[in-house]
């Protein structure tokens, strides 16, 4: 009897180490601070030219551009209800008792798409996304890992031109995207 429960153990440590308990995602659950870049990254991508690229204060801000002799103004207005900044996806302080977004098959990456956030012409499109590398911790003790941190965070919100640029400035099928980084912390 002792033998087989030996060689279960071993058959157990062997399917941990090849990651057969891969399905054990790590623990979230607490209040994570989250701590987003100062400034938004703002890139105007146009069907037949290379994109236009600035950056506004973290709430938006007015940016002009000139291309090509003709003069470009947006406005990036975090404050308008149908528009979700990257800086607004998450609250500062977040409660999770799971992952915010799924992980890779590894768990080191999570990725959550944003497609839909906000309404009209500002509603988050394809390509909209959160997406960050997963730190976590364990104990020799553990069954389960515990995630303490996510770095390297990137919030990316595509909207279309009409949410940003005066009426008829830009073709219909322009998109704008708005960039943060951001990491969070468990506490």
């Amino acid at each position: 009897m002792r033998r087989i429960a030996l060689l279960g153990c071993s058959l157990l440590a062997l399917a941990c180490d090849r990651g057969l308990a891969g399905p054990l995602a790590p623990d979230f659950t607490g209040t994570w601070d989250v701590t987003y870049d100062d400034s938004i990254a703002v890139e105007v991508q146009r069907a037949d030219t290379e994109p236009l690229r600035g950056r506004v204060g973290e709430q938006g801000g007015p940016l002009a551009f000139s291309d090509a002799g003709a003069g470009l103004a947006l406005e990036v207005d975090c404050a308008r209800p149908d528009l979700v900044c990257p800086s607004e996806v998450w609250p500062r302080e977040l409660s999770l008792q799971r992952a915010p977004g799924k992980l890779d098959d590894d768990g080191a990456q999570l990725a959550q798409p944003l497609e839909g956030l906000g309404t009209g012409p500002c509603a988050a499109r394809p390509g909209s996304y959160a997406t960050g590398e997963l730190l976590t911790t364990s104990s020799t003790h553990a069954v389960q890992t515990e995630a303490v941190a996510i770095a390297g965070g990137r919030m990316r919100v595509v909207v279309t031109a009409a949410c940003v640029a005066p009426r008829g400035t830009l073709p219909p099928d322009t998109e704008v995207v708005l960039i943060s980084g951001f990491t969070a912390a468990k506490r």
